[in-house]
């Protein structure tokens, strides 16, 4: 087995160095970043028989709490099951929810809320409008310029007919309750 000269030992430990100091710097660092929105994010615009739209202001009330306001329209649900059965226009929120993310000086305000459970009338014209009502996970939001998401899944009332979308991110307005 071969030894090591001096001058090989002493440049084997600066390179074992140099990877261990690379590495403590940069584990935090990902972490830092994969955690400055608290895990919020907002999906890109999609649509499957459906759109959401998020309304240009959304309420603030204390700091913690934003009311954002979504509308949706959606076409009568095909019963996946059986193609030849008549589309249905009645339906539910399966699953869903909102985002807003702001900055706010040297750190992210970043909040989610979920939309479950409400009735959907699916005829390709009727709005349905919702408030989801967004707690802040990190810091106080603030009014202003915020960005914004809503997504969310439908289901017929058997659950055989589907449709879903997301809005992608929109600027709003964060204003405060009177």
């Amino acid at each position: 087995m071969p030894t090591l000269t001096s001058s090989r030992r002493s440049r084997v430990m600066r390179v074992a160095t140099v990877i261990g100091l690379t590495m403590a710097l940069a584990i935090p660092a990902m972490a830092a970043a994969d955690t400055g929105t608290g895990g919020i994010s907002i999906l890109p615009a999609s649509s499957r028989g459906a759109t959401i739209t998020v309304a240009p202001t959304a309420t603030l009330t204390a700091g913690v709490l934003v009311t954002l306001r979504v509308s949706v329209v959606c076409d009568p649900l095909v019963n996946e099951w059986d193609p030849s059965a008549p589309p249905s226009e009645a339906g539910f929120v399966e699953g869903g929810g909102g985002q807003v993310i702001q900055s706010a000086k040297k750190a992210i305000a970043a909040g989610s809320g979920e939309l479950y459970g409400r009735t959907v009338v699916c005829d390709g014209r009727t709005v349905n409008a919702f408030n989801i009502p967004i707690t802040s996970q990190t810091v106080p939001f603030r009014k202003g310029d915020a960005v914004a998401g809503a997504s969310l899944g439908i289901c017929d009332l058997n659950c055989s007919g589907f449709a879903s979308a997301a809005s992608g991110p929109t600027v709003i307005k964060l204003v405060a309750t009177k």
